[in-house]
């Protein structure tokens, strides 16, 4: 999954889009397009997802933290955050996050 806020909003809010992360700090991977930053989100529980199934759907939520620009990396701030959902129907996810081996069938 990915995320993608325009350039031109960030710096209107004065922040640095490069400075971003998920609710993990560690969670950082981004695109940096011409008009768009793009934050890249893994489905698995990891980068602080919350994910909830309620039978029919699949939600994704996380929160992206973004800090202010011009600041340098010695000082402290707090980062504005931006909370987000994606929800996919069940009966659409095609892709596994593992690999399917084939076993074939046993002779009875």
């Amino acid at each position: 999954m990915s995320l993608s806020i325009p350039k031109w909003i960030l710096e209107v809010l004065g922040l640095n889009g490069s400075s971003a992360h998920l609710m993990d700090p560690r969670c950082h991977q981004q695109v940096d397009g011409e008009v768009n930053i793009s934050y890249l989100v893994d489905r698995r529980k990891v980068c602080g997802n919350v994910v909830k199934n309620n039978g029919t759907h699949v939600t994704y939520s996380n929160i992206v933290f973004v800090y202010p620009s011009g600041l340098s990396e010695a000082s402290l701030s707090i980062p504005s955050s931006f909370p987000f959902s994606c929800v996919f129907p069940l009966d659409d996810i095609t892709s596994l996050d593992a690999a399917i081996g084939f076993q074939p069938p046993c002779d009875a």
